[in-house]
């Protein structure tokens, strides 16, 4: 299955914002003129236009069937500023498939993407070092229909970061994060929308229902980001994150076989799955109300589906991306 970059890039966006304070927190504010407006509350508040490509799409020959990725998302992500070193942002996003999508039911279906809601600030300032803890907390809300299918009920996420600023062009700033989630689901498996196999009663239809693929339930992340500002409004950011998702504990049961029943044993089981994301980003900015950015995501497990290790930062999971970002607030100024 191919990735969902603007999906994927959820926690990505999560530990960045928790590492890497806003501009305005980092730099002293100038004092304000009789002609120079006041910060507005709502500033940071932006519109995303994504058009996102799969790796595999460039290439026929990456598989026996040429299966092409290519999708078109909108992202509203409105703040709200306390001051300057506390804020409230929410996300919501929308997408459709331009190619023939794998798990949709009708062509060029519009798929809504989950809703979150968090709270970010700056805890800490070492003054002789410059360096700034920042801390960030996040809910989830289950809209897209692979959290319904997830039977996902909410999604918590925390990050703390570090951060440190340093003269080098127009600014380069050097950050580390830690972040974990919880996950609250129905059931501990994924679930279909109905029955593989027709039945008539509830306790038959429940096994033909459940797709055996456990939830995760806990997560744990880390990884640097660097955020090079070559000039003012060009800039060279880079994300490398370690993940691990902890799934649901197995239920004992018993399974019956040709040789009898046989009860596997739950403590021989492998819970942990490992996955790292990868992310390379070219921004500029092109006047106060638009800024254009193209980049390179990787998200991805570990291990293959055959075993092996994948190859890091650029494998078969890896997509291009190219981004329209409109700051609703700037723009708002112009009337």
């Amino acid at each position: 299955m191919t990735p969902r970059p603007l999906f994927a890039t959820f926690l990505t966006a999560l530990v960045v914002s928790a590492s890497t304070p806003a501009r305005a927190a980092e730099l002293p504010l100038p004092a304000q003129s009789a002609t120079e407006p006041a910060p507005r509350a709502w500033r940071g508040t932006t519109l995303v236009y994504d058009n996102a490509l799969s790796a595999p799409s460039l290439v026929k020959s990456a598989d026996l069937t040429w299966n092409p990725y290519y999708v078109q998302s909108l992202s509203f992500r409105p703040e709200w500023h306390f001051g300057e070193t506390a804020a409230v942002r929410a996300r919501f996003d929308m997408e459709k498939e331009l190619t023939n999508s794998d798990d949709t039911t009708r062509y060029h279906e519009l798929i809504l993407g989950d809703v979150s809601l968090e709270g970010t600030g700056q805890l800490f300032e070492e003054r002789r070092t410059g360096i700034k803890l920042t801390g960030t907390l996040r809910a989830i809300g289950p809209l897209s229909k692979a959290s319904q299918a997830q039977t996902l009920v909410v999604g918590f996420q925390s990050a703390l970061g570090a951060s440190r600023k340093f003269d080098v062009l127009s600014g380069l700033s050097v950050s580390y994060a830690l972040g974990g989630g919880m996950n609250v689901h129905r059931y501990t498996t994924a679930q279909y929308d109905a029955p593989t196999i027709a039945c008539q009663l509830a306790d038959e239809c429940a096994r033909f229902v459940n797709t055996g693929l456990r939830n995760s339930h806990f997560s744990l992340n880390n990884g640097p980001t660097v955020a090079l500002a070559v000039t003012p409004k060009l800039s060279i950011t880079s994300v490398f994150l370690f993940r691990k998702s902890f799934l649901y504990a197995l239920t004992p049961t018993s399974v019956s076989a040709a040789t009898g029943a046989v009860s596997p044993d739950p403590s021989n089981d492998v819970s942990v799955r490992s996955g790292q994301r990868f992310l390379v980003d070219l921004s500029y900015q092109v006047n106060d109300q638009l800024g254009v950015s193209f980049g390179m995501l990787s998200d991805y497990a570990d291990l293959a589906p055959d075993g092996t290790l994948r190859t890091p930062f650029a494998n078969r999971l890896t997509s291009f991306y190219f981004d329209l970002s409109v700051d609703l607030e700037s723009a708002a100024r112009r009337f």
